[in-house]
């Protein structure tokens, strides 16, 4: 007999369901309140950048020292602030506080910046977006105040630093930070209202309100859990309000039946009894429905049969439809590999295939078949009772209940129809749990994507450095060890076979460098063609050389790409930690999470540096750090820096190198050469800042001064020479073009400015090009030298016969020098290979016509040989050095001699 329940009108009425409870409340409270901190926090830290980049440069010209007032302001608060969120200190007004802080900080760090005070706009976006996650209220009262104070500060900072505040700026400023505010914290604070209308929709659903229903117009995961809950709350209340039915009917049966006392006992007391177990059965539907797991599903399914039906075992199986089997679970909730059972021809089938309740004398159980008809204690076999019913969910089979006893005839109609209740509680929860698992599953597949690469499927640039977080806090550090991959030649593989061919050359690169490494060790694509790799119980530098080694061998063996063999070598910079360097990164910090992060980043940061001197080196090679590396890299980007200040500062010269015949020693023209004159180093060479300007792309604004400084004064020298009788051949001006340069496409333009603006005669003008920067787009480059020559200019190669060289691109451009290179100059007295070579290339000058220059002349001997070959003018410290522009107007008066430059060969001339 189950146990009596209380009646079920005695449970107690749904009432509207509150949001949270007091503590969950406060609990919430608390987590947003320190993710607030959390996000001021980083937004101080980028504000401590600025400070600390405006106070090592001046790049923003604003006062920093108010800005780091602000800063550490702001970081005392914040520490105050998080000590109250862990003491369990923070009420309202604390909150609202900090928010209000929070803004008069930022509108006090627009005021400081001055004219830069737009940069703080994006922490007002940064911090109401993070309280739109979770604080809709805050994100609006947040977003209102910037919408104030922003415009305010801004007049103020533009009034102090500018004399002055455009309106129109600050109105089109405010309007823009409004509306990128207000798109920011709508996804997150649209996310938290749903989130919190499902909370409730449960909690609505947990006292009882079978009624509640959310929106499904969005066609997201909440919108699908949406659906999932309606069609819940749907078939739960179907369910309730079959039990409340029965139970009506039954009592109306009871009443019915109380003429007659004997029938009417009867029928009380399996009224009685089935409106007890109706009871029960909505008594454990909170715990069925709460079960996230088949396993626990199971566990509290068989403490409702065992409460409401007489039963011997209880069996739970869940109905595989590709298999047509069912899957038991066994008695401690788990599914049993020996308990898959095909249903083809067994009682089950008919309970699936008729999608109902059935009453048999047998089992599918495997656990259970052989204990039907067992004998008694005389030895006369008896038939025990089965009932099996249908878990459902709509038209599809989730499952089946199975009870039995050992007695036979045991079962009713009562007691199916009391399984039947539990059926469909179970199915609510069956599809409870797909659903979590699906979201769990999208959950885990978001976490992957957010980890891992997704064309690779190595772990990413954030997965990597938290894996070198964790080792560093669990190792020693001189176990640990980096390697920084960059391919050497990937654009070009992506510029001539495609981004497709680029993607599984990447791929492929991933799988060689997973097999070249060690089952331990981390390998990562950090991002573009850069891969990482960490290395961890390693004991020497020749563990770590060795791995470099094997990853070098493995990337050397063609890659085919779409049936094209293609070689992509690879530079491998290689860090270990424990050095010196890294040691320094932690010391004084107190903060161990800060000292890893800082260790990370100088780890990553020396294999960069590694392996940019392996590119340097010559590629397809590896380099171990070491600490001269960093002072290096400061020291280039100091250099660099300074060099972008240059610039503004007219810290540039030019200097001109006297050409002439070698014959009669008449100085026919001359070339410029840039100069920096640095305030603290003194003469910097071109050798020195020409590399990086190159790379910056600063090269084009110093090329274009050059070529407009060149240009009025050779107009004047050649000015000067007029005024002489005879007057003299007009003297012509090189200048140097970078590919930078000539690939710029108002390049030619300013050719023809500088020549109208100094009037200097186009045929003098000498644009002297490197062989690689002609052939790098022959096309182009073409179509822009035969605009230069319409403008009347001539073209020089400079270096022949130290790159491509050539001889069709002699003929198909418009070249009207050649410059013979110095390795060659040097060797023209010694004979041998370069003598020949030399003297190949101006007899092919000849031959086309072409005037030939000799570079690097230092002795006397080199100049008579050269003016044997056929050589007509040269250049070099054998003449002169580089002259300043008012040493080169005294060599133009009547008479003058070249200052003799006798210059040791091991002194280069340099541009």
């Amino acid at each position: 007999m189950p146990p009596r329940h209380p009646p079920i009108d005695s449970l107690p009425a749904a009432a509207p369901a509150p949001d949270t409870s007091a503590s969950e409340k406060w609990l919430l409270y608390q987590a947003r309140f320190t993710q607030a901190v959390k996000v001021r926090f980083v937004i101080v830290a980028i504000c401590g950048l600025v400070v600390a980049v405006d106070w090592a440069t001046d790049l923003i010209a604003a006062p920093w020292q108010l800005l780091g007032a602000l800063v550490l302001l702001t970081v005392v608060v914040n520490l105050l602030a998080g000590l109250a969120s862990r003491r369990d200190a923070i009420t309202p007004w604390n909150f609202w506080t900090l928010l209000g802080f929070d803004t008069a900080m930022l509108g006090g760090a627009v005021v400081v910046l001055g004219t830069h005070g737009y940069m703080a706009a994006p922490f007002c976006v940064a911090a109401a977006g993070a309280y739109a996650i979770g604080l809709p209220r805050a994100a609006r009262v947040h977003l209102a105040l910037t919408a104030v104070v922003y415009p305010l500060a801004r007049v103020v900072g533009l009034q102090l630093f500018a004399g002055g505040a455009p309106p129109a700026l600050v109105a089109l400023e405010t309007v823009s930070l409004i509306a990128l505010g207000i798109l920011t914290i709508q996804g997150p604070m649209r996310f938290t209202y749903r989130v919190r209308r499902a909370r409730r929709a449960l909690a609505d659903l947990e006292h009882g309100h079978f009624d509640t229903r959310l929106p499904t117009r969005a066609l997201d995961d909440l919108g699908f859990l949406a659906q999932s809950f309606n069609r819940t709350a749907i078939s739960l209340g179907e369910a309730v309000k079959k039990l409340r039915t029965e139970i009506a009917e039954r009592e109306r049966a009871e009443a019915a039946l109380r003429g007659g006392e004997a029938r009417l006992r009867g029928a009380e007391r399996d009224a009685s009894e089935m409106a007890e177990r109706m009871r029960a059965v909505a008594g454990a539907a909170a715990g069925v429905i709460a079960a996230d797991s088949a396993e626990a599903l199971h566990a509290v399914l068989s403490e409702a049969c065992r409460r409401v039906i007489t039963l011997d075992v209880f069996s739970f199986a869940l109905y595989d439809a590709e298999a047509h089997a069912l899957r038991y679970l066994n008695d401690e909730g788990r599914l049993d590999a020996a308990r898959v059972v095909p249903i083809a021809g067994r009682p089950s089938e008919r309970v699936v295939r008729e999608r109902r309740s059935v009453v048999t004398l047998s089992s599918d159980d495997p656990r259970t078949t052989g204990a039907f008809h067992r004998g008694d204690a005389r030895g006369k076999r008896r038939s025990e009772s089965v009932i099996r019913t249908p878990i459902l969910a709509g038209e599809s089979v989730l499952g089946v209940l199975s009870v039995q006893s050992y007695t036979s005839n045991a079962y009713s109609r009562a007691d199916v129809e009391v399984l039947e209740a539990v059926a469909a509680l179970a199915a609510t929860a069956l599809r409870n749990i797909r659903l979590v698992d699906e979201l769990r599953g999208s959950q885990e597949a978001l976490a992957h994507q957010a980890f891992h690469d997704p064309l690779t499927g190595l772990p990413n640039r954030a997965r990597f450095r938290a894996r070198l977080e964790a080792t560093l806090a669990s190792r020693p550090p001189e176990q640990v060890a980096v390697l920084i991959l960059d391919l050497d030649g990937f654009k070009t593989v992506n510029d001539s076979l495609g981004h497709a061919a680029g993607d599984r050359l990447l791929d492929e690169v991933a799988r060689r460098l997973l097999n070249a490494t060690r089952g331990c060790d981390t390998v990562a694509r950090l991002g573009g063609d850069e891969f990482g790799v960490l290395l961890e119980n390693v004991s020497s530098d020749r563990d770590t050389i060795r791995v470099a080694e094997r990853v070098l061998h493995a990337l050397q063996a063609p890659f085919v790409l779409d049936g094209t063999p293609t070689v992509v070598g690879t530079s491998v910079g290689i860090a270990r930690a424990g050095t010196a360097t890294d040691a320094r990164a932690g010391d004084g910090d107190e903060d161990g999470n800060a000292a890893t992060e800082d260790r990370v980043d100088t780890l990553v940061r020396n294999a960069d540096l590694a392996m940019y001197r392996a590119k340097g080196q010559g590629k397809g090679r590896f380099a171990l750090y070491e600490p001269a590396m960093h002072a290096s890299a400061v020291e280039r980007l100091a250099l660099e820096a300074d060099f972008r200040a240059a610039l503004t500062r007219d810290e540039f010269r030019i200097f001109y190198q006297p050409i002439l015949q070698l014959d009669s020693g008449v100085m026919m023209g001359v070339e410029a050469l840039a100069r920096w004159m640095h305030p603290r180093r003194g003469l910097v060479l071109p050798a020195e800042f020409i590399p990086f300007a190159e790379e910056t792309g600063l090269i084009v604004p110093l090329g274009c001064w050059v070529l407009e400084e060149a240009c009025r004064q050779g107009a004047e020298w050649q000015a000067m020479q007029r005024t002489q009788s005879p007057a003299p051949a007009p003297l012509t001006v090189t200048v140097n073009v970078s590919g930078r340069q000539l690939q710029h496409p108002d390049f030619v333009h300013q050719v023809a400015t500088a020549l109208a603006t100094s009037r200097l005669e186009p045929g003098t003008l000498v644009l002297e090009l490197t062989e690689s920067t002609v052939v790098q787009q022959p096309d182009a480059t073409l179509e822009t030298l035969g605009r230069l020559k319409a403008l009347g200019v001539r073209l020089a190669i400079d270096d022949f016969g130290t790159g491509y060289s050539a001889l069709s691109y002699l003929q198909r451009f418009p070249i009207d020098v050649l410059k013979l290179d110095k390795a060659f100059v040097d060797g023209v007295t010694q004979g041998g290979a370069n003598a020949v070579l030399a003297r190949t290339i101006l007899a092919l000058g000849e031959a086309l016509s072409l005037r030939t220059v000799a570079e690097g002349i230092e002795e006397w001997e080199q100049q008579v040989t050269l003016r044997a070959m056929g050589c007509a003018l040269g250049q070099g410290y054998h003449f002169a050095r580089p002259l300043p522009a008012h040493a080169v107007d005294r060599l133009l008066v009547p008479g003058a001699t070249l200052p003799r430059a006798a210059t040791p060969r091991s002194v280069p001339a340099t541009r």
